[in-house]
């Protein structure tokens, strides 16, 4: 239990208070743009090998190679923090089990796979113009982490897909990296945050990658199935906490959480609506198609930019509530050995 806590659980809590307090430094290229570069090189190659004939195969390919790639690497720093902790370890560190660089290395590692801090400030540059009025303001920085067209959207409307964004992205960027890290330390969380990017990079549907990307996307709505449904569970339970409906969100949840499009994303977004007291999804235009997509929540409240605030808020609890149950356990462990 001792190598859990300290190799495993601590490194959760230091890389999501990590992020937390400073986010994601523009001074250094994060890993995840390193991933993105790496996954792109390996999409080339995997095409040029395989043709147009075996799209799959290709995208399985590249896939894997991804996979293996990102296995190497992460273990390749796991055993220089154990190779530096062997070097330098202090005796007052041994007695108690610490290898200080094994918690370094585990704790960088994670920190790099989650994104609440980047996630709130998104959000918080469209708030911050849409309070003042300025909707073309807000238009421009909705349009940097949303695929449909902004150009034409009304302060319902930002707030909408804003919040959608936040809900979505609660489980992509905070509690999957996180589950995958309580279960199987730095490389789960590695391995979760490789597979969630190819399916933003691979899982479109168009011509281009209906076929290539359908192994990413596939593997994607597998890895997040527990964490989306974990999170829901979760995002009811602190709903009370940002002055909602933990009844409303559960009630919300199980009879809207599957009309979404994706089998994951849905989860999220009822939850958070039923919270709220709002209606997320409805018609969205991308590349000037329109995208009839269902409605999650019932319209009681009209949607504005002070939802946005408590999304936020809702996203920062449903995390803390997450990386607290581990502990209730080990705590639990702790006073029945």
């Amino acid at each position: 239990m001792d190598h859990y806590l300290y190799q495993i659980y601590l490194p959760c809590c230091f890389a999501l208070l990590l992020d937390t307090l400073i986010g994601d430094p523009r001074f250094y290229p994060h890993p995840v743009r390193c991933l993105g570069y790496l996954i792109q090189q390996f999409e080339k190659a995997c095409r040029k090998i395989f043709a147009e004939k075996c799209l799959i195969v290709a995208g399985a390919t590249a896939v894997l190679l991804v996979l293996a790639t990102t296995l190497g690497l992460t273990l390749s720093l796991l055993y220089l923090g154990e190779w530096l902790d062997h070097i330098f370890m202090n005796s007052a560190f041994e007695k108690y089990g610490i290898k200080p660089f094994q918690l370094l290395f585990s704790t960088l590692l994670i920190y790099v796979t989650i994104a609440p801090r980047d996630l709130s400030d998104h959000a918080k540059r469209i708030l911050n113009p849409l309070e003042k009025g300025d909707l073309p303001e807000a238009r421009k920085h909705l349009s940097m982490i949303v695929g449909r067209d902004t150009e034409n959207l009304d302060e319902a409307e930002i707030s909408r897909a804003t919040i959608e964004s936040i809900a979505e992205n609660t489980v992509d960027g905070v509690t999957a990296p996180l589950f995958y890290a309580l279960l199987f330390g730095p490389l789960g969380a590695t391995l979760y945050r490789a597979i969630n990017t190819m399916d933003s990079m691979y899982a479109y549907k168009n011509e281009r990658y209906i076929l290539f990307g359908r192994v990413a996307a596939r593997l994607d709505d597998v890895a997040n199935f527990i964490p989306a449904r974990l999170t829901g569970f979760l995002i009811c339970l602190v709903a009370p906490i940002c002055k909602g409906s933990a009844l409303k969100a559960w009630s919300i949840m199980c009879r809207d959480g599957q009309k979404h499009p994706s089998p994951n994303s849905g989860i999220s977004e009822a939850a958070v609506a039923g919270a709220l007291g709002i209606q997320l999804g409805g018609p969205s235009t991308y590349n000037g198609v329109l995208s009839n997509k269902q409605t999650l929540g019932d319209s009681e409240n009209t949607t504005g930019f002070a939802h946005i605030n408590r999304s936020i808020n809702i996203m920062y609890c449903t995390s803390v509530v997450f990386i607290i149950f581990p502990s209730a356990l080990y705590i639990a462990n702790y006073l029945n050995a």
